[in-house]
């Protein structure tokens, strides 16, 4: 990784995804693993949301990546697994891979400079619409609160500006 801050904020995306554990890089949607890395494991799975919606996600890995997949009734409407991977060249699944595209998703929404300066705060705000655990998701899913969260940024060696 670039910088401790980088590092440290990855990290703190793992802890509010429950991926921070040593197998997370092999973690789908629910809690189950998959094996193997070659690429995004591709497994839909259905679930209800806190507004009782039942949906299908196919979210595989650290970060919880999306890809494309058959789903009864369709393909999921998430593909950043496959965008990213496709413009970074990322050659497989592995945790160095899903580490990299993590990356790019935070420099996407404008959050990479924040991240490196430690700007905590502003990051998370401008991250928030990609990882559902994020304060002010808004995804009918459960959230972590902005201290804990910061708490797990500055426990794994995360700078505050």
């Amino acid at each position: 990784m670039a910088d401790q801050n980088t590092a440290a904020f990855l990290l703190m995306i793992r802890t509010a995804e429950g991926t921070a554990g040593p197998n997370g890089y092999r973690t789908l949607f629910g809690g189950q693993l998959f094996s193997g890395w070659a690429d995004h494991p591709r497994i839909a799975k259905q679930f209800r949301d806190g507004a009782g919606r039942t949906l299908w996600t196919t979210a595989a890995g650290a970060y919880q990546a999306m890809a494309i997949s058959p789903i009864p009734g369709g393909f999921t409407s998430s593909n950043t697994w496959d965008r990213i991977a496709a413009r970074l060249g990322l050659p497989d699944f592995t945790p160095a891979s899903q580490d990299a595209f993590a990356v790019e998703l935070i420099r996407e929404a404008g959050a990479l400079a924040d991240v490196r300066a430690g700007r905590f705060d502003a990051a998370v705000s401008k991250v928030r619409r990609i990882w559902a655990s994020m304060p002010g998701a808004g995804y009918a899913q459960p959230e972590k609160n902005l201290e804990s969260l910061r708490l797990a940024y500055l426990n794994a060696g995360g700078s505050l500006a």
